[in-house]
């Protein structure tokens, strides 16, 4: 055991990027198009249209979904011509790319044991919405990518130019992730800089405040005022006036009744209740409670498709357990990503999302799930009350899934087994 163990520590990881590239580029024979990966590809050849001529995209429909990452793509198609071949084995080196910066950021904080680094970034690799994304030209590996350097400078506290320049690649790969942490990243950079109620303080969190989201302002002033940086209309629809009606179309996301609809089909199992307008206040929070608590249950938020509940929730509740003892250790790598977690999936459940929406968040979820099966597994009355309110949740869940329904009652079951015999003979 001591030489496998030995044997991972040094090699694992280049197992896992082997298996990788060599899973994304097999999938190349059997790649088709989706309708995102077409509009990608189109402003990508835009792009290389317009390189071409010797003009900037500036002043071109390329920016909708961001540009930053198309760009390399778009010069390699100077030289090959449009492939979504080409774009895709792009896609699948972003891929690679996380994985190694995972298992960096792991290793970094798990440093008396390289097993759980190899372990993180395999759980990583297995994930359904990384395999599904890999061999592809969408924006999820790229978001994944910005997500993980934001992790990164954080874990390693690199200067808060750093950390806004990580937020920029974020911004690029999907708009509204930034818009999801930002809240975290304020609290964060406060606690940082706390020393009292005093003007200190309060200087101190406006300098680093500047720092990490000057290089964010300065892109949308560019892209709003000039010609520079492409126009993406989803970022700006979110600063008041910019866009008609942009504001008052986020704003609707967040009404109870889009953001908790959030079944597989209109025939599925439900709980969601319709708010009427003589509905009194206690009626509206009682149906408003019981339509959320429904989008945590059904399938398409935590499962086996995103990340299954008896991973998430282990790890959610490990962050809160922990919180505490992290901020007396002055753990600013748990509390920061503790912040994150905690913003992000505030809004992943007041906002309308589903499945797919949870992707940038694995690399925390994991984190934490490691934290659990490493240090909360010694403490008997957590480690029992984090199951039992993660095995409660999943068969609750159960009864809203509407395919493959003794598969996924056996892998629970096996999920909890495994828990209670780890617990038992670690």
């Amino acid at each position: 055991m001591k030489r496998i163990i030995k044997f991972l520590d040094k090699y694992g990881i280049y197992l896992i990027l082997a298996a990788c590239l060599l899973l994304g580029l097999s999938s190349l024979l059997f790649k088709n198009a989706t309708l995102d990966d077409d509009l990608y590809l189109w402003e990508t050849s835009i792009t290389t249209e317009a390189l071409s001529r010797g003009e900037w995209i500036g002043d071109y429909a390329v920016g909708t979904h961001g540009f930053l990452f198309k760009l390399p793509v778009a010069i390699v198609f100077l030289f090959t011509g449009p492939s979504l071949a080409i774009a895709t084995v792009w896609n699948v080196l972003l891929g690679c790319f996380c994985l190694y910066i995972f298992y960096k950021i792991l290793s970094h904080y798990f440093r008396k044991n390289k097993l759980y680094p190899f372990l993180g970034t395999l759980l990583m690799f297995c994930n359904f919405q990384f395999i599904l994304n890999l061999p592809t030209y969408m924006r999820e590996i790229p978001v994944l990518l910005g997500m993980l350097v934001l992790i990164y400078t954080l874990i390693e506290q690199k200067n808060f130019w750093l950390v806004g320049l990580s937020l920029l690649l974020i911004l690029d790969g999907k708009e509204y992730v930034l818009f999801m942490i930002a809240p975290a990243l304020l609290i964060y950079i406060l606690l940082r800089n706390w020393d009292g109620f005093n003007l200190k303080t309060i200087w101190n969190w406006i300098k680093s405040l500047f720092k990490t989201f000057l290089p964010t302002t300065i892109f949308l002033a560019l892209m709003i005022f000039t010609s520079l940086i492409p126009l993406n209309m989803y970022t700006l629809s979110v600063i008041p006036g910019v866009t008609k009606g942009g504001v008052e179309y986020q704003v609707e996301h967040f009404t109870v009744e889009k953001a908790t609809t959030n079944r597989i089909d209109d025939e599925a199992p439900s709980v969601q209740q319709k708010i009427e307008n003589e509905d009194t206040f206690l009626q509206r929070v009682y149906k408003g409670f019981v339509s959320y608590a429904g989008k945590i249950l059904y399938p398409r938020s935590f499962s086996f498709l995103s990340i299954p509940k008896m991973i998430f929730f282990p790890a959610f509740l490990t962050s809160i357990f922990m919180f505490s003892m992290a901020f007396k250790k002055n753990d600013w790598s748990y509390i920061s990503l503790g912040l994150i977690f905690y913003s992000f999936i505030t809004v992943f459940i007041l906002r309308a999302s589903f499945d797919r929406y949870l992707f940038p968040i694995l690399p925390i979820v994991i984190f934490f799930f490691l934290i659990f099966v490493k240090d909360v597994v010694k403490k008997k009355r957590e480690f029992f009350i984090i199951l039992a309110i993660t095995t409660a949740i999943s068969f609750l869940g159960l009864l809203f899934e509407v395919d493959y329904l003794w598969i996924k009652v056996v892998l629970n079951v096996i999920f909890l087994i495994l828990f209670v015999l780890y617990f038992i003979f670690r």
